[in-house]
């Protein structure tokens, strides 16, 4: 899920608020999607036991953070991508798609900047 106005804070105190008590959140995808402050608060409330959390509003996570000192939430540096399987699978996923986008099958979820299309189609006419 990438981060715009509209998913910043997707996941806010409020519906973190409607999660059961006890209940634990993990966020892989991208920083700034879960409020990072309401999960803090959430865990300091007793509502939230703990978090799983991959992604940072700022990365690396500020040293001062108040989420490193919860006992129950888990910290990772979001490294996945740097594996040597995941490097080549996406070069192989860019390449296909580029490949299909010569022939007219361009795949538009793997498009980061679909806006550009329709600016390449508007200037060919």
């Amino acid at each position: 899920m990438p981060l715009s106005p509209e998913t910043r804070n997707l996941i806010s105190a409020r519906e973190l608020a409607l999660m059961p008590k006890g209940g634990a959140i993990i966020n892989t995808a991208r920083g700034g999607i879960v409020d990072e402050e309401a999960v803090d608060q959430s865990i300091k409330d007793g509502h939230l036991r703990g978090a799983g959390l991959d992604t940072f509003v700022h990365e690396p996570l500020l040293t001062d953070s108040s989420l490193i000192a919860h006992k129950d939430v888990v910290l990772s540096p979001h490294s996945a991508a740097l594996s040597t399987e995941a490097l080549i699978g996406m070069g192989v996923m860019a390449v296909r798609n580029a490949l299909a986008g010569l022939d007219g099958n361009l795949d538009l979820p793997l498009v980061v900047n679909p806006s550009v299309l329709s600016e390449i189609s508007n200037a060919s006419k």
